[in-house]
């Protein structure tokens, strides 16, 4: 809950101080890994979808996520990892000189992928006319989900607009997984099932968003598109 892609470097650490297996990484990393919170509420739901009834949203975006969780849990018990026995001799001093520079590359990786993606989609909107009223929601959010996000509060208030800020928000963007992959290296979780993981969040999360809609509106199938 504290954003991308804090929960992807937790289970990485995890893993690497022998406390996970892979198969246990792997499976915490598809449903573990997502936008936190405060962003949403604020950024996403205030502003882009631009309603401040909050809590169908973060039932959408989250819920999905833990459906999904315990849908796919293994039958059969994960096998823990070896717990690392720390070395009598390492000092806190030390442990904590280790967090502040680990802290910093992280921290100069995600500002240097948000800059980068930032840049791509302002450049490929250059290219889209403005007749074209939601291409460039489709691009920015495919891409980075703040620029993303940004674009969609502009779209007409409606079901359009709550369906582009679910999907964008539930899925991340390719800078959330770019990020993501930074602090994955000698895991060996894969990349690409979390890709394909996260899609079908995307969809669920969607589909609990129709769901409560039918429900919520005996109109939704009138006034849905308006």
């Amino acid at each position: 809950l504290c954003g991308y892609p804090v929960g992807a470097r937790l289970i990485a650490l995890q893993i690497k101080d022998k406390n996970l297996s892979i198969q246990e990484g792997q499976f915490l990393l598809s449903f573990c890994n997502n936008v936190s919170p405060m962003f949403c509420i604020s950024y996403g739901i205030l502003h882009a979808i631009g309603t401040s009834n909050i809590l169908p949203y973060l039932f959408c975006i989250y819920g999905s996520a833990l459906l999904f969780g315990f849908f796919t849990r293994p039958a059969i018990p994960l096998a823990t990892g070896t717990k690392k026995q720390t070395s009598p001799t390492e000092s806190i001093f030390q442990f904590i000189d280790v967090c502040i520079i680990d802290s910093f590359i992280i921290l100069i990786k995600l500002c240097a992928y948000l800059i980068l993606f930032t840049i791509i989609s302002k450049g490929l909107l250059l290219f889209v006319p403005e007749r074209y009223l939601y291409v460039a929601p489709v691009i920015t959010s495919i891409l980075e989900i703040t620029g993303g996000l940004s674009c969609i509060s502009k779209l007409p208030l409606g079901c359009i607009r709550s369906v582009f800020a679910i999907a964008a928000m539930t899925f991340g963007g390719l800078c959330c997984i770019f990020q993501t992959n930074s602090v994955l290296a000698d895991t060996g979780l894969s990349l690409k099932k979390y890709i394909f993981h996260k899609v079908i969040i995307t969809i669920l999360a969607l589909f609990l968003f129709f769901l409560w809609n039918f429900f919520h509106n005996s109109s939704f199938t009138v006034n849905c598109w308006s």
